[in-house]
């Protein structure tokens, strides 16, 4: 049974982290203009600002997901066992990490995350990692972005949230 108070507190969250697609839509047409006919500007579009964009964008270095995966893991103190457990994930699918060339599902990198009992800046570099971002359109993205900030690290109260909330779970 999920708390109330717990409850309240993710329906605010979301009424202030979640934007309607819709909204998003709206916010990039508003950064995209045409060049008046008297005006030498350029337009602002989407390929003007992609020279510009990788600047933007923290890269990982040269370690690969599951480098980063187990770096974490030992500076926590955990053991495989204890950490593949409070994910919910399978052994089998747990010692795929290890391979550099496997690429988990976002899901899965989530359920790590959550395991690791990361806070949300540890969370948003483990999922780069694996090539995977937290969007504001994504109710349950948001609700993920949620429960990494209050802290809320328990996988099945995370399921719930996500189901009771967004219709899905991890």
């Amino acid at each position: 049974m999920l708390d109330f108070k717990l409850c309240r507190s993710l329906e605010a969250y979301i009424r202030k982290h979640y934007i309607e697609e819709e909204k998003l839509l709206f916010r990039e047409c508003c950064f995209m203009t045409k060049p008046e006919e008297d005006t030498e500007e350029p337009a602002v579009t989407e390929n003007a600002c992609s020279d510009i964009w990788p600047e933007f964008i923290p890269q990982p270095d040269k370690h690969t997901f599951s480098n980063k995966l187990f770096r974490l893991i030992e500076k926590k103190g955990l053991d495989d066992v204890e950490v593949y457990k409070k994910a919910n994930i399978d052994r089998k699918l747990f010692s795929k990490l290890r391979k550099n060339d496997y690429h988990p599902s976002k899901k899965t990198v989530i359920a790590l995350a959550l395991a690791l009992q990361l806070n949300l800046d540890e969370a948003t570099d483990l999922l780069r990692y694996a090539e995977y971002a937290l969007s504001p359109n994504d109710k349950a993205d948001v609700i993920i972005s949620f429960c990494f900030t209050k802290p809320v690290y328990d996988i099945f109260t995370v399921n719930e949230l996500l189901y009771k909330y967004a219709g899905t779970s991890l």
